[in-house]
């Protein structure tokens, strides 16, 4: 299962009023900046970062199972947050094929204020729905995980 901190983060309000067409734009293209690496990192770079956050053993090998992204967009997010200071990435010790990820103290740092915005953009999210629709929620997006899995 996906960590919850792979939803996204929304930057905080500009000083739009709430509940607004405007506001709700705002909100939705500061985060997608972030996601595409104007402000901070890209989506592929977060979810790696998350997955960092989760994980003691991460390879890149792991990282393609976890987040069903392919070796090469993997590859591309690993080396741009090595080259941002946010990544290590060592050969293995048992294995010199295999290379282990680990957070810098940066990107702990990083993470630090992201993962709680990310935990609060979720939270506003899914507030408009009621218990049962969050359950049908997250039984949908299991099966489609599943199905995923099955087509691969």
């Amino acid at each position: 299962m996906v960590p919850e901190t792979m939803m996204a983060p929304a930057p905080s309000s500009s000083g739009v009023t709430a509940g607004s067409a405007g506001h709700r734009r705002s909100r939705w293209a500061r985060w997608s900046g972030l996601l595409l690496g104007i402000e901070t990192i890209g989506a592929a770079q977060w979810r790696v970062l998350a997955w960092l956050s989760h994980c003691d053993d991460l390879t890149d090998k792991k990282v393609c199972a976890y987040t069903n992204m392919d070796k090469p967009r993997v590859s591309r997010a690993v080396q741009a947050l090595v080259e941002r200071g946010l990544v290590t990435r060592t050969p293995s010790a048992r294995d010199q094929r295999v290379h282990e990820l680990h957070l810098t103290r940066d990107g702990a740092e990083l993470l630090s204020r992201l993962i709680p915005e990310a935990q609060d953009w979720e939270a506003e999210l899914v507030a408009t729905l009621n218990a049962g629709e969050y359950r049908d929620l997250l039984n949908a997006m299991g099966k489609l995980e599943r199905q995923l899995e099955r087509i691969g």
